[in-house]
Formats: C-alpha cells, structure tokens, sequence
C-alpha cells in the first residue's frame, strides 16, 4: 500500500503534505460516523483466480488509520496490488442487519483505491 491520500477530504481535518501536494486526513480523525463494514467484491482481473471478497468486522466509527489498515487487508484479500492508493470510501447506501448479533442496521461502505 502506497501513501496514504483521500480525495474524500473534509479539508477541516486534513493536512497539506507540500512534499507531495496532497491531502491526506489526521488519522484519528472519525471517518464514519456510526456502525459500519467495509467490503470488497473478489476481482480476479486485477487479483487472479486466488482473489477473494473481503468483508471486515463491524465497525463503530471506525477512524481515517482504521480504514488505512483495512485497505491493507482489503488489498491482501482480493489479491488487487494494482490499486494500491488509499483515497477515500464511499457509502453504499445499504444496510445490512444480518451482520450485527443484535441485528442492527450495519451500514455497508466500499473503499475507494487507486492506481
């Protein structure tokens, strides 16, 4: 995994790094605000055959360096070294209540990697 940027900044929260010329967010600033899991679908484009999906642990506002970690794993799961930049999440906009023991509304985010 590359240096970590997002292009989903909030720029209250971000840092200007001059050496590259770009933003990137404090990473114990609060990505999400609520329950949520991240997932990925298995790619065997850009991962091969042993590409797999990823699917974290549920999360509770998870931080900016949560999900720089889960992209790692996300990376290591799906076998994607291609996109290899970390840039942000986006919201699905589903929710899924079999992933909570309580079966409370999990809401599902992607993370959005580059190359």
């Amino acid at each position: 995994m590359r240096y970590s940027v997002s292009t989903n900044t909030d720029f209250d929260n971000a840092i200007l790094d001059p050496q590259i010329g770009c933003w990137y967010m404090k990473q114990n600033v609060v990505a999400f605000k609520g329950l949520c899991q991240v997932r990925a679908d298995r790619d065997t484009y850009f991962g091969g055959e042993e590409s797999r999906p990823y699917k974290s642990r549920v999360l509770l506002d998870p931080t900016w360096r949560q999900l720089f970690l889960l992209a790692k794993k996300q990376q290591q799961a799906t076998k994607d070294m291609h996109h290899d930049f970390f840039e942000g999440f986006y919201d699905t906009g589903k929710d899924d209540h079999s992933a909570h023991s309580r079966n409370l509304p999990v809401r599902i985010i992607n993370l959005a990697l580059g190359s």
